[in-house]
């Protein structure tokens, strides 16, 4: 059958007690059985039923295949599996039908198969024979040459029982991978067998030798190449899966659940943004000299050299905010060394405005081993605004926020949607797009497990800087654990940049 419309045409003859119907315009057939509707286009043939009150959908690959599917949903032979909440399978029914579907080429394809098995059997079985008779009458010695053909025989021999059992399998492979399989064999075989001669000195001078190694090393490694290649092909199992089809929400329902999504899920985070300001020795910047106290140790990486200034942050100039203390400077170091991720957090409680940036850097020169002066970073004065991230990097709990968030709204979903299925492109971007911003606080999907072998994660953002080039970005991460950053606590802190 070459169209749907014979296959309803045929159904209605032999099934006149179900209700079939067709429809011109859709060029499709629906019955009340799993409430079955089959569609054919210039594209795909397809099927879609309900099942356990939940909708699926299976593309199918011609109206042949179709037609035995449907005798069987009406003959009540079909019998589906749940391989997952989102599909079924039909794999008993694929099994029976796997012939079927390849139809009078695969019988073609298994006899030859079953004959050109049989014949290599027979042929190195009666070789074999014939050798044994010349064994007796040579009383037991054989010549070189004979070995090495009984070692190709013996690849004949495994390449006749390869292609009977091509023609035996329940499940049919593909003629690609049993013929790769035969003529690798064949030629690995030959290629041993050339290299035992060649071993052996039956190729006396030096040319027949060299060919010897030459025709061994081709035909050795061709045929192991094939013989691999036809073992990894993927074998066509013909299961048919049907996936299902996710109701939606109303547009109206959709949008009152991602703002009660947003309501809830929403994190604070305080955006970084550069000023044409002049920077200050005590304020908020970005490189520059730091402010230091002279009665601390200044950090020093694990060279000795002075730590650079990363960012500094008065924290008075922050928006209202509970994870960080309301006056002080926070100070992120880094090593001026590209090899190195160190990194250090200072925080200052208190700061003197009489100190000058010379004594600073003084002092730095002074209380390290080397007198190394510090790197200076290029400064830059910053400023900081409100900002707001889902974390969409935990998938599980976002996806069980949006049920829970419908549940309250009294919106029906179906329990196994997600939030790309809720979120159009330009609502997921406008959620997540203070996560490409340079920031303080917030999540990233990069997750840095503790060095030291503990349990705790470093799962929180202290500080991401985003840096745009024209082709790529540069991030910069500053990790702490959510414990630590609860404590208030800078003492352990990783850093990591990232090229996007």
């Amino acid at each position: 059958m070459n169209s749907i419309y014979k296959v309803y045409s045929k159904l209605k003859r032999e099934y006149e007690e179900e209700n079939i119907s067709y429809d011109e315009t859709e060029n499709s057939l629906s019955t009340e059985k799993y409430s079955i509707k089959a569609t054919e286009t210039d594209n795909e043939i397809s099927v879609d039923m309900v099942y356990e009150e939940q909708k699926f959908h299976m593309p199918i690959i011609n109206c042949g295949l179709l037609y035995e599917f449907l005798c069987d949903v009406f003959d009540e032979k079909i019998k589906f599996s749940r391989i997952s909440p989102r599909n079924i399978e039909i794999s008993e029914w694929c099994a029976k039908h796997s012939e079927k579907e390849y139809g009078k080429k695969l019988k073609i394809k298994r006899i030859i198969s079953m004959l050109l098995g049989v014949t290599a059997v027979i042929f190195t079985l009666v070789m074999f024979r014939s050798f044994g008779s010349y064994y007796v009458l040579n009383k037991g010695k054989y010549d070189v040459n004979d070995v090495s053909v009984l070692l190709f025989l013996a690849g004949v021999l495994i390449t006749g029982l390869s292609g009977i059992h091509h023609a035996l399998v329940r499940k049919p492979i593909s003629t690609g991978r049993a013929l790769g399989f035969s003529i690798g064999m064949i030629l690995a075989s030959f290629g041993i067998s050339t290299l035992y001669l060649t071993v052996a000195g039956k190729n006396l001078n030096e040319t027949n030798t060299f060919s010897g190694i030459v025709l061994f090393t081709f035909s050795t490694v061709v045929g192991l190449g094939a013989i691999l290649l036809s073992l990894f092909k993927k074998i066509n199992d013909h299961k048919y899966t049907l996936t299902r089809i996710i109701e939606m929400p109303s547009e109206e329902d959709r949008l009152a659940v991602i703002e009660k999504l947003k309501e809830q899920l929403t994190e604070n985070v305080i955006l970084i943004n550069k000023t044409e300001d002049e920077p200050k020795l005590t304020g908020s910047k970005f490189g520059g000299v730091p402010y230091w106290d002279m009665k601390k140790e200044y950090p020093l990486d694990r060279k000795d050299n002075p730590m650079s200034l990363y960012l500094q942050a008065d924290l008075s100039e922050l928006p209202e905010n509970d994870k960080f203390d309301k006056s002080g400077l926070l100070q992120f170091f880094i090593s001026d060394n590209a090899d190195y991720d160190e990194c250090r957090v200072v925080y200052h409680s208190e700061i003197s405005e009489n100190i000058s940036e010379e004594e600073i850097l003084e002092y730095i020169k002074s209380s390290n081993p080397k007198n190394a002066e510090l790197c200076i970073i290029e400064e830059k004065a910053i400023s900081f605004e409100n900002g707001g991230m889902i974390n969409f990097s935990n998938t599980e709990k976002v996806n069980d926020e949006i049920l829970s968030v419908a549940e309250e709204l009294g919106i029906k979903l179906d329990k196994t949607i997600s939030f790309d299925e809720i979120l159009t492109d330009e609502e997921y971007k406008e959620l997540t797009a203070d996560a490409n911003k340079s920031r303080l606080l917030g999540y990233s999907d990069i997750q840095l497990e503790n060095y030291d072998g503990t349990e705790e994660e470093y799962n929180r953002i202290l500080l991401s800087v985003t840096t745009p080039d024209s082709d790529l970005n540069l991030y910069e991460f500053f990790f702490i654990s959510e414990q630590a950053l609860s404590d208030k606590n800078y003492s352990d802190v990783k850093f990591y940049s990232e090229m996007v």
